[in-house]
């Protein structure tokens, strides 16, 4: 995309900082989708307790989830995920990159997003090594829409998107709408897994 403004997104990154900003609501406990992130990084179960009983989730990857494809975007092959239903956990990989999704659509729309990865050497504009993980909107309802150049969305997600990147040179992009920069609630590392929150 051509534009006759560029920016240079930089941000500072907290190495496994103490506390998170803005985890905590009114009440003084964590936010519930915080948790979550904290629980499936770390690997273990996430429960929670209804009225009536405790219910677990484990965050595994299983036979049910969307498949994978692929598709070209920025003249990179991106491997894809299709994001299905009104919450979720995916998971997509490409060789070392792993980048996983938690996620809630409060409201669904007919809009597609996917999941996407790529870990390999760009070859546009010079050749250079990068690590993406991109949670993106497709120009269409089908899979063959994904990687098209689009610059309205009206769907809502809340989500924790994070990954394994082999640098702490992160530069965390986040665009809405009318290509409208955005800053994500949340920024940091845990596990060693650098994740934004929105």
């Amino acid at each position: 995309m051509e534009s006759p403004k560029s920016h240079l997104i930089i941000a500072q990154v907290a190495k496994n900082p103490l506390g998170f900003a803005g985890t905590e609501n009114t009440t003084g406990k964590t936010d519930p989708s915080h948790s979550r992130f904290l629980k499936i990084v770390s690997g273990e179960p996430y429960c929670e307790k209804d009225a009536q009983e405790v219910h677990c989730k484990a965050a595994k990857w299983n036979m049910d989830d969307p498949p994978t494809f692929h598709s070209e975007m920025m003249y990179d092959n991106f491997t894809l995920v299709p994001i299905w239903g009104k919450e979720g956990y995916l998971q997509v990989c490409s060789n070392s990159l792993c980048c996983h999704l938690l996620y809630d659509r409060p409201t669904l729309s007919q809009e597609m997003y996917t999941l996407g990865v790529f870990d390999g050497f760009h070859t546009v504009n010079g050749t250079y090594y990068i690590q993406v993980c991109a949670l993106v909107k497709c120009g269409g309802p089908g899979v063959h829409t994904c990687g098209q150049e689009i610059t309205e969305a009206i769907g809502i997600l809340e989500f924790h998107l994070w990954g394994n990147f082999s640098t702490s040179y992160i530069f965390p992009l986040f665009l809405t709408s009318g290509m409208t920069l955005e800053s994500s609630d949340q920024l940091g590392w845990e596990n060693d897994h650098s994740f934004l929150k929105k």
